[in-house]
């Protein structure tokens, strides 16, 4: 993520509503292309308007990244204020080059509850890839931001361990639920449109106390170890290629009753 301040054009009292509308509206359709990510702010600054927010990688406030609809209201925003906005870059931890998906081994879905950053990550280092760098329409990047935000209010539920625990950790943990299919729903698009191998991952927090290396893959009930043990996050102890599925060890194996969750049932 970058820091960005951006000006808008001086407004006044009559007109402060009007402006704040068809600004939001705008970061709001740059926030739903994978183009910024988490809160912003707005702020009057010398009667300019102004937005504190950030970006997902280099210049991805660029017009060449702008879907039809960024574009559609870029152009109502020069049109009240008489300019284009301004970007100022207030961040001086900035990356080098944006990460893509180029030459990776396969990439994965994965997300959480306090997750700014984009759910796309490589295979071969966990860095995560900005939507808006993938191709196709702003429908389907909508769709993953969607999916996003939608993962992270399951999560927040199943941690904060309220009467939604059990039904929020089983969305997390089963490969049919309806998070997990519309994540590999979602998964097999960028596959189709990057020619990378996409996976989903899925929590695994309750085991066995025995043979949780064994278990098998939950969608076809064949075995999916890939004997890797490392505690780097993205290599999986666990993942099949044939459903696209990723997923780790247990992490506690105290109460084996819920270890059937996510399991193969036969």
């Amino acid at each position: 993520m970058i820091a960005y301040k951006v000006i808008f054009g001086t407004i006044t009292k009559t007109n402060r509503e009007d402006a704040e509308w068809l600004v939001e509206d705008y970061i709001s359709v740059l926030l739903h292309n994978g183009q910024i990510c988490g809160e912003y702010f707005l702020v009057v600054q010398k009667e300019k308007l102004c937005a504190y927010l950030n970006v997902q990688g280099r210049n991805a406030y660029a017009m060449k990244y702008h879907c039809k609809y960024g574009i559609e209201r870029l152009h109502k925003i020069i049109e009240f204020f008489g300019r284009k906005p301004q970007w100022t870059l207030i961040d001086d931890d900035i990356p080098k080059q944006n990460i893509t998906w180029e030459n990776a081994p396969f990439l994965y879905l994965f997300t959480h509850m306090g997750d700014r950053r984009s759910s796309l990550c490589r295979g071969d280092n966990g860095e995560s890839i900005s939507i808006y760098l993938i191709p196709g329409e702003h429908e389907q990047r909508e769709e993953i931001y969607f999916w996003q935000q939608e993962y992270k209010t399951y999560d927040q539920a199943w941690t904060y361990s309220g009467a939604l625990e059990k039904v929020a950790y089983k969305q997390l943990a089963t490969s049919d639920s309806e998070l997990a299919k519309a994540g590999q729903k979602i998964g097999k698009y960028i596959e189709k449109v990057t020619g990378i191998p996409t996976y989903y991952y899925l929590v695994r927090y309750w085991g066995r106390r025995t043979n949780e290396y064994a278990r098998l893959c939950p969608s076809c009930g064949q075995n999916w170890s890939t004997e890797v043990n490392s505690n780097e996050f993205h290599h999986f102890p666990f993942k099949c290629d044939q459903c696209r599925l990723v997923s780790h060890l247990a992490v506690s194996y105290e109460d084996e009753r819920q270890a059937v969750i996510g399991e193969w049932g036969g």
